[in-house]
């Protein structure tokens, strides 16, 4: 069954509210991944959550069991609590960079840098020395801010799921102008509004035949950071790559990315590998 279309049938209750979380803390593991991958991410300046939450969710793809996986696209548990950690966890992330260089991480630190900057703080390492009580007070601040997030959420629960029972003839004219809009503030430029309408039907076209559109839409994003990034690697390496391959930190991604390429093609024969061992402790 469709996930997203039973829970239109429910009405919204504590109770429910309660399974839900009972849910989410019988999955650590997805919990924990997803979290670092948010905060990891969120250390990156200019990632923010457009990035943090479509890589914990292919992760939540590629690491689940093949029953499981069925079910993304459907209102996947495993999915929505991948895309909310790591949204969460791109938020203290992102103050790493802001706190310590000067740099936000996100468009949340970004307004967090002006509010420190209009009260005369410099970001940075002399905040550390000159203004120590006041950086805990912005760590300390998280923890807080996420209870209230949690009793606030349970209320605004009630409301937020009266979106979805909106009609599509009165939500998708809205979402369209919307989008419209988005496309033409940044330049002013109607082209980028035929550059989103054609992003849509590649978009449409992708999912009709089974395209990963995450894929793209990372590519997107982190096209011009990784060009970027290369060639700052190459002059450091004085024309060669070496540097990608040496250091502790490459190593370490380099085993990721091959984890996760390789976890999805091995997942079957280790699973069965796994079941027939069980099997015959049992004999």
């Amino acid at each position: 069954k469709d996930v997203v279309a039973e829970s239109l049938q429910q009405k919204v209750t504590l109770k429910g509210i309660m399974q839900g979380f009972k849910e989410t803390i019988k999955r650590p593991v997805e919990v924990i991944r997803s979290s670092l991958i948010g905060v990891v991410i969120g250390i990156i300046p200019g990632a923010g959550g457009s990035v943090a939450a479509p890589v914990a969710y292919q992760q939540s793809i590629t690491f689940s069991s093949i029953k499981e996986k069925e079910k993304f696209g459907k209102g996947s548990i495993n999915g929505l609590i991948a895309a909310d950690a790591s949204n969460n966890g791109m938020v203290g992330g992102s103050l790493v960079p802001l706190l310590t260089l000067g740099i936000p991480g996100c468009s949340t630190g970004a307004v967090l840098l002006v509010a420190l900057s209009y009260h005369g703080l410099v970001m940075g390492p002399e905040l550390f020395a000159l203004n120590g009580e006041l950086v805990y007070a912005v760590l300390w601040s998280q923890f807080t801010a996420a209870f209230f997030i949690a009793i606030t959420g349970v209320f605004l629960a009630y409301l937020a799921v009266r979106v979805v029972n909106v009609k599509m003839s009165i939500l998708i004219p809205v979402v369209s102008v919307l989008t419209f809009i988005g496309a033409f503030a940044p330049n002013e430029l109607v082209f980028d509004m035929g550059v989103m309408v054609a992003m849509g039907i590649l978009g449409y076209f992708m999912k009709k035949y089974n395209y990963v559109p995450l894929a793209f839409l990372l590519g997107l994003v982190l096209g011009t950071q990784f060009e970027a990034n290369l060639f700052r690697g190459l002059r450091m390496g004085l024309g060669t790559p070496i540097r990608f391959f040496v250091s502790p930190v490459a190593i370490t991604l380099w085993i990721l990315l091959l984890l996760t390429v390789l976890y999805p093609i091995i997942q079957k024969p280790l699973t069965a590998l796994i079941g027939k061992s069980f099997g015959r402790q049992k004999k």
